[in-house]
C-alpha cells in the first residue's frame, strides 16, 4: 500500500481555499510585489521600495543644444518586515481513528486557517493602515451614525484621492457591516430623490459608488490596535474603523514564508502527528502614496 502523504492531502484541499472568500483584504496582499510595486529584499527582513522622481519641462531653444544634465532620481524606500508567526499542534492517534487521520488533520488546520489565520490577516491589514496613514496622512474621525453623512465622508474620500491623482480604477472601499447598511440606505434614498428630479450632486455620488468594489469586513476585524500576544484580540485602547478607501498601488503587502509542514506518527514524534504552520508577512501604506489610503475611524462606545 503506498504512504499517504498528508501534507499533500491537506494543500490540495487548502489550494481552492486560500485568499479567496476568507480574507477580506485579499486584494491587497502581494507575496511577490508584481501586481503593485516592484520590492527588492536587501536582508532577510528588509524591503526596498524604489521611489523615482523626475524634473518637469522647460522652453525649447532653438538656436542652440543645451547642456545635457541629469534630470531624474532614485531614491528607495526601505521597510521591515515584523509579522512573523507560527502555529504548532501535537494529535495522538489514540485519539481519533487511524483511518481518518488525514481527515482529522484538515479539520484542525481549516478551523485554524479559518478562524484564526485569515481573520489574523485582515486584523494585522486595517490595524497598519490605520497606524501608517495617521503617521503618514490624516485620519478621519468624523462620526458616521446616518445614511447622509456615511456619503459625505465617502465624497470627501474620493476627493482626497482625485486631488492626489490617484487612479480611479481599482479603488477599494472596506466597510464594516453597519456602515455597508447605511450606505444602502443612503443610496437607495438617493436614488428616489434622484427619480424624482434632485440635484446631480445626489445623482454624481450615487453614480461613484457604484463604480467602486465595495467589500463587506466583520467589525471585529476593523479596529485599530490588537493584541497578537496570543492569535489576534482587540486592544482596549483600540477604536473602531468604519470605512478604508485604498487604491491597492498605494500599499504593498508581502509574504514572504509561508510552509506547513505535517509529521506523521514515529519514534521521533514520539507517536503523534505534528503539524507546524508559519506565515511571516507584513503590510505596508507606500509614504510617497499616503494619500492613497484614507480612514475614518471613531472611539468604540
Amino acid at each position: 500500500m503506498a504512504v499517504v502523504n498528508y501534507a499533500d492531502v491537506y494543500q490540495q484541499a487548502l489550494n481552492g481555499q486560500k485568499f479567496t472568500g476568507g480574507v477580506r483584504f485579499a486584494d491587497l496582499y502581494d507575496p511577490s510585489g508584481t501586481s503593485t510595486n516592484a520590492f527588492k529584499y536587501v536582508d532577510g527582513k528588509t524591503i526596498k521600495i524604489p521611489v523615482l522622481t523626475v524634473s518637469g519641462m522647460v522652453d525649447s531653444t532653438r538656436d542652440s543644444i543645451t547642456a545635457y544634465a541629469r534630470k531624474v532620481d532614485n531614491a528607495w524606500e526601505s521597510k521591515t518586515l515584523a509579522h512573523d508567526r507560527t502555529f504548532q499542534t501535537s494529535v495522538d492517534p489514540a485519539d481519533i481513528d487511524e483511518t481518518k487521520m488525514a481527515l482529522s488533520i484538515g479539520n484542525i488546520t481549516s478551523v485554524f486557517t479559518n478562524e484564526e489565520l485569515f481573520p489574523e490577516m485582515d486584523k494585522y491589514m486595517s490595524s497598519k493602515l490605520y497606524t501608517d496613514v495617521d503617521t503618514y496622512g490624516t485620519l478621519n474621525t468624523d462620526a458616521v451614525a446616518t445614511s447622509a453623512n456615511v456619503l459625505t465622508v465617502f465624497d470627501t474620500f474620493m476627493e482626497a484621492l482625485d486631488e492626489a491623482e490617484v487612479p480611479e480604477d481599482g479603488r477599494i472601499l472596506y466597510v464594516t457591516p453597519a456602515i455597508n447598511s447605511l450606505i444602502k440606505q443612503g443610496l437607495s434614498a438617493s436614488r428616489q430623490l434622484g427619480n424624482a428630479g434632485s440635484t446631480t450632486e445626489v445623482n454624481r455620488i450615487v453614480s461613484i459608488l457604484d463604480n467602486v468594489k465595495r467589500v463587506t469586513v466583520p467589525s471585529g476585524r476593523m479596529k485599530s490596535l490588537y493584541d497578537f500576544t496570543i492569535g489576534a484580540v482587540a486592544d482596549a485602547a483600540a477604536v473602531q474603523i468604519n470605512m478604508i478607501l485604498v487604491h491597492p498601488k498605494a500599499v504593498i503587502a508581502p509574504l514572504k514564508i509561508d510552509q506547513i509542514y505535517i509529521d506523521e506518527p514515529s519514534a521521533k514524534t514520539g507517536g503523534k502527528s505534528l503539524y507546524f504552520q508559519r506565515q511571516y508577512w507584513d503590510a505596508f501604506l507606500l509614504e510617497q502614496k499616503a494619500a492613497g489610503c484614507q480612514v475614518n475611524a471613531v472611539a468604540v462606545t
